[in-house]
């Protein structure tokens, strides 16, 4: 469990995507019906979360790399210069751009069920052995590309009672585990939480326009491969 409160989702033009009913086959990793928010604690990973969707392939990203380091410059900058060069490039233009914001979240300081535990997976492991036909679920089961089990993953889990720290039962609410992007550290974690209405347990402190010379977003940019057109 987790208590912290996430502040940067990384949801699309808006705090909460809504969906009339789960999403089994298409869709982010934990979409229920409702109101699903992502987010993430700090801005450059939420950055990385949005982009990774466009990201190259590993292949594509290695050769990237080869090239910045054979021309004596960081990936972002090479992009850049490929982009000013109309060279292909995996990116995002200022449409995609103009669609979205980076919004700062409070969300609910109740109870998170943390993925990247052993009691959670293995609670999940037995409860989703049938689905895995015998075989025990772990960590990248439980977070990866396939939405018939991360979305029934996250259903069972807003579906639980749990006991907070003042002893009141409650439902948790959401899930917290690491990015996309790769492992990060404690004080980083990402966050879904679903909700039947927009405004349970999220208030939009803030929003801001992305900035293509925001030096998180220059951050995320070197680390997907993913140029800003």
């Amino acid at each position: 469990m987790n208590p912290r409160r996430p502040t940067f989702t990384k949801d699309h033009g808006c705090p909460c995507s809504q969906h009339a009913r789960p999403v089994r086959r298409c869709g982010s990793r934990f979409d229920l019906p409702g109101h699903t928010v992502y987010a993430a604690t700090k801005r450059a990973t939420a950055y990385r979360e949005v982009l990774a969707y466009s990201a190259p392939s590993a292949d594509g990203y290695a050769a990237l790399r080869a090239d910045a380091v054979a021309v004596g410059v960081g990936i972002d900058v090479l992009l850049q210069e490929m982009v000013a060069a109309g060279m292909p490039v995996e990116g995002v233009d200022s449409d995609w751009r103009d669609a979205r914001r980076l919004y700062r979240l409070q969300l609910s300081g109740r109870l998170w069920v943390a993925l990247r535990n052993n009691s959670t997976l293995s609670t999940l492991a037995a409860r989703f052995r049938n689905l895995l036909e015998g075989r025990r679920l772990d960590y990248s089961d439980a977070t990866g590309s396939w939405r018939l089990l991360t979305t029934s993953v996250a259903e069972w889990i807003s579906g639980q009672s749990l006991i907070d720290p003042s002893g009141n039962t409650v439902r948790p609410d959401g899930v917290a585990y690491t990015p996309k992007s790769g492992i990060s550290s404690d004080d980083d974690p990402c966050w879904a939480q679903c909700s039947a209405t927009a405004s349970f347990g999220c208030v939009v402190l803030d929003a801001a326009p992305l900035s293509v010379w925001d030096p998180d977003a220059l951050s995320a940019s070197k680390d997907t491969g993913v140029a800003f057109l």
